[in-house]
């Protein structure tokens, strides 16, 4: 059961764990979607799975806020709540992991297909609902997380997506950007991130956020493939 709940100077009700029990972060611009999650968590009859209880640890309107925000030791279960899986969403969820390796985090979005949903897990997200998942699954999916253990909603299809042949990837090479086409050499290359970053004068967050839309244009999860690829189409020697 959930301990007491306390009433907030913004009018949500916030429930008050017991020590060692379950701490939310909800980062979403969305403050319909954050209180009613609040409220929906708080009054559910299902949070006997929970004994110690559930506490909101605080809220944030997008990655940025929050990385102001949060403290880098936070180690509870922080829920992402986006519009549509992207390359911003990719390079949130890195900065986020980055800077805090016991996070948890679990993202709730109204798009979830794709292959931007298989390469967040491999980031390490442990838990990916779609925003219609009804509460219960919601908490199912929590419990889950919070034991350490992944969670997808059925109702998502993580795409098993590979790389283009040779000659697609030559013609989607010509839509790159010059400084797509510069970045996508470097990696190929072997550069790591912060080693680019260096070379073209940008901070690694923008060279990250490159490096995801190249992925996407060329339909490749990571360096590896994006290498075979340049090697397999002649764009670099090994």
């Amino acid at each position: 059961m959930l301990g007491d709940v306390s009433l907030e100077s913004n009018g949500l009700l916030r429930p008050v764990a017991e020590p060692g029990g379950l701490s939310l972060y909800f980062i979403s611009r969305y403050s319909l979607s954050t209180s009613s999650l609040q409220s929906m968590v708080a009054f559910s009859e299902e949070t006997f799975e929970f004994p110690l209880g559930i506490s909101i640890a605080g809220c944030a309107q997008d990655v940025d806020d929050a990385q102001r925000k949060m403290p880098l030791s936070f180690s509870g279960i922080a829920m992402l709540i986006v519009d549509s899986m992207s390359v911003t969403t990719l390079a949130s969820v890195t900065e986020l992991l980055v800077d805090r390796p016991g996070l948890r985090l679990v993202i709730l979005t109204d798009n979830p297909n794709g292959h931007y949903s298989k390469q967040c897990l491999e980031l390490g997200v442990l838990g990916l609902l779609s925003r219609e998942s009804p509460l219960a699954e919601v908490l199912k999916a929590l419990r889950e997380v919070s034991l350490g253990r992944k969670y997808v909603s059925r109702s998502i299809s993580v795409a098993q997506q590979v790389g283009k042949s040779a000659g697609n990837t030559l013609a989607q090479y010509g839509e790159l950007s010059d400084r797509e086409k510069e970045i996508l050499m470097a990696v190929s290359a072997g550069e790591c991130i912060q080693s680019i970053a260096t070379d073209l004068q940008l901070s690694p967050k923008t060279i990250s956020t490159y490096r995801y839309r190249i992925f996407d244009k060329l339909m490749v999860e990571n360096d590896v493939q994006l290498t075979r690829l340049a090697v397999k189409a002649g764009l670099v020697a090994l």
